[in-house]
């Protein structure tokens, strides 16, 4: 599979390169946006890896341009950018998904093998051609459950031909995809590289010709034979993927140093700034500089390790986006932040897992030892924290003390409480996804859980990886299209009531738009394009009833859940709000468990699997 990496920042552009070739993707690399669409106008690729601030052609641009011209290649965006309006822009344009700076490797992996899959029409994570089965995660071979070993060339000509079982490829169609735009070979090393294929396959065992020969056209993949089970669960020990991490790692030392170099240059630069202010001869050339180098530092620290340092050098950049030169007190604060910022990077960086794995908590449920071990210990390689509960009443007082990102629900043989727990959970926290282990592979059970809104249902055995993969593509803390159709939005001018509400509803897994400023509420809804609206009554400028009506002289918004925050709710003061649009009305102060219940209650529509869910508790 062959991947264009579109990223200017040296340091990060070369750590990628080292994984993903690792882990058998061609790579070709552009630095800049014009330099990326001329490589699309000539070559095919899998899938495109874009950076959004990248010079000459930035990546919404380049995105849009490439969409209006037809490419639909899948495209996984980068940024260091987190706000709500950038991921929206984003997607607008057409990119497929969108992963925030710094990143865990093996989310983004995840995130590109989800995709690969899309682009395939595809959904299983094993590629099978009768006994012989491809695991793109574990980059493991199997037939008739015993390991192949393969070269990489090899390896990856046999998963094109295992993704694309009905294509006929010519020996160009193979070069263009196999080898980076750098590196092409001859046709006559594709002939070499189908012959060695094939000498591999029979030694392993398969006698039936996999790879035939379409005479003046190409080659393909024969037809499979018929088995009574060609799908094939595989070892889930592990021992493939740990290689791969160490060939990984040791390729990695390079890439650090190269980081290490280009850390201290825009150190340098941000000291110059330094200097400059101190001594008025700050220009906004010098400025405009420092925030851009600061933007990549957002990225590149906590991606090699920083996490905090990330969240510093965000500080600096914002500090330097002002249209002015840096005044005095806002010096004051950038030395500071700098200070802080060279202190914590003379220390030796901490796994990425560390920083992140408290934003994406795994609450598992299940009495298997063996369970609690292998996916404690998986766990933070995949940037997640997981806490192993054993019972079922244990799981549900654990949810009033943390709430989750997912929960793995390992299913008792017996089933007796399995569902009553499931519609529990579903009822009291439908935000948080549900991720089920199974030991049998039942079509009443799947309907049951279907019927009760359950995200992710697997049958046991399953490779601890391919139980993470089913984790990641439901984790919520990152921005997918599902994700962002569930954003509220929050208009009050009391910041205490504002940071109020808001926490109540990120507790149960909503995304929460807050605003003070009423006189900038139009240019917010607009962009933002939120699932349901939280009005306070009394404002400055603007207040509730007239944003309301507002709201409803727009037909896109006519159909918009708007509930509107009040301490009056006398007769005559809930008739104004109902007259001008207001779909609810909730009295201050505001209990958490009433306004939850409204806004989903609200947004329920919206979520196909709260319906489920609530058509599935009337059928009781």
């Amino acid at each position: 599979m062959k991947i264009l990496l579109v990223e200017d920042d040296q340091s990060i552009a070369a750590m990628l390169c080292v994984t993903l070739t690792a882990h058998r993707y061609a790579v070709d690399l552009a630095s800049d946006g014009q330099l990326a669409l001329e490589l699309l106008m000539q070559w095919d690729y899998d899938l495109i890896l874009l950076d959004v601030l990248i010079p000459e052609l930035d990546g919404i641009s380049l995105c849009r341009q490439l969409r209006s011209l037809g490419n639909q290649t899948p495209i996984l965006m980068l940024t260091a950018q987190n706000s709500p309006e950038n991921v929206i822009t984003g997607l607008d344009a057409g990119a497929d998904d969108y992963v925030i700076k710094p990143f865990n490797s093996h989310q983004l992996l995840a995130r590109i093998r989800a995709l690969l899959r899309r682009g395939d029409n595809a959904t299983a994570t094993v590629l099978n051609w009768g006994y012989l089965c491809l695991d793109p995660t574990l980059m493991k071979v199997t037939y008739k459950q015993q390991e192949i070993t393969f070269r990489p060339k090899e390896y990856t000509l046999l998963e094109l031909f295992l993704r694309h079982q009905e294509r006929i490829f010519s020996r160009n169609a193979i070069i263009d995809r196999l080898w980076s735009s750098d590196q092409l070979p001859s046709e006559a090393a594709v002939t070499t590289l189908i012959k060695d294929l094939r000498s591999r396959l029979k030694a392993a065992g398969i006698n039936q010709t996999v790879i035939e020969t379409v005479h003046g056209l190409g080659y393909r993949l024969k037809a499979a034979p018929t088995v009574e089970n060609s799908i094939e669960v595989q070892d889930s020990n592990g021992e493939n993927d740990t290689q791969t991490h160490e060939r990984v790692f040791v390729s990695e030392d390079a890439v650090e140093e190269r980081f290490r170099l280009s850390l201290e240059q825009r150190i340098r630069v941000l000291e110059d700034i330094e200097v400059a202010h101190k001594t008025h001869q700050l220009s906004p050339e010098q400025q405009s500089q420092g925030r851009e180098e600061a933007h990549k530092l957002v990225g590149g620290l906590g991606i090699f390790g920083y996490g905090k340092g990330s969240e510093i050098a965000r500080l600096i950049e914002h500090l330097l986006k002002n249209n002015s030169l840096l005044e005095e007190h806002q010096g004051t604060r950038f030395s500071e932040l700098l200070a802080e910022l060279k202190a914590l990077i003379a220390l030796p960086p901490t796994l990425l897992t560390e920083e992140f794995s408290s934003n994406s908590l795994v609450l598992a449920v299940g009495r298997d030892a063996a369970f609690t071990k292998d996916f404690t210990t998986e766990a933070p390689r995949w940037g997640l924290r997981m806490e192993v509960v054993s019972d079922h009443s244990t799981v549900l007082h654990r949810l009033t003390q943390t709430t989750p990102a997912v929960i793995l629900l390992a299913l008792e043989p017996d089933g007796v409480d399995n569902y009553t727990l499931l519609q529990t959970l579903k009822v009291d926290y439908p935000a948080i996804p549900i991720v089920i282990l199974s030991g049998q592979d039942s079509l009443d059970e799947r309907v049951a859980a279907a019927r009760l809104g359950v995200e992710q249902y697997l049958s046991q055995p399953r490779t601890s990886n391919q139980v993470f993969e089913a984790l990641i593509q439901v984790l919520p803390s990152l921005p997918t299209i599902e994700r962002l159709e569930t954003k509220v939005m929050i208009v009050d001018d009391d910041p205490v009531m504002l940071d109020t509400l808001a926490r109540m509803l990120r507790t149960q897994g909503l995304e929460v738009i807050c605003l003070a400023q009423p006189d900038q509420f139009w240019a917010l809804l607009t962009t933002t394009d939120p699932a349901a609206l939280l009005l306070d009554l009394e404002m400055p400028t603007y207040n509730g009833l007239e944003l309301c009506r507002v709201v409803r002289q727009d037909p896109r918004y006519s159909q918009l859940p708007i509930l509107v925050v009040t301490a009056h709710t006398d007769p005559e003061s809930m008739r104004r709000a109902f007259a001008v649009g207001a779909n609810d009305v909730l009295e201050k102060p505001v209990v958490e468990a009433e306004l939850v219940t409204r806004i989903i209650s609200r947004i329920k529509p919206l979520c196909p699997a709260a319906e489920l869910n609530l058509n599935y508790m009337t059928q009781q």
